[in-house]
């Protein structure tokens, strides 16, 4: 039997609420936000915005993400730290 990290999730969040996702170390937290920014994809389901299934490149243009761990890479600039994490 296959072992689940996300598994029946269902999430609505509406516009100007505060929304807190909780849960002991190891839950899934960090996959849900990974999942949600199109950072990483689910093996299987789907992912909608609005009623809509989202396009992972058209998503991420109006979308942001800051992850739990920062990145810095001393030999590029600012500006190509954004480009890179972008990416």
């Amino acid at each position: 039997q296959p072992s689940y990290i996300l598994r029946n999730i269902t999430l609505t969040s509406h516009p100007s609420q505060i929304l807190a996702i909780v849960g002991p170390s190891g839950a899934g937290k960090s996959t849900l936000l990974d999942i949600l920014a199109a950072r990483t994809f689910p093996t299987s389901g789907s992912i909608f915005l609005n009623n809509v299934p989202i396009n992972p490149s058209s998503y991420r243009k109006i979308s942001s993400y800051v992850p739990q761990h920062d990145a810095f890479f001393p030999l590029l600039t600012v500006s190509e730290t954004f480009t890179f994490s972008a990416s």
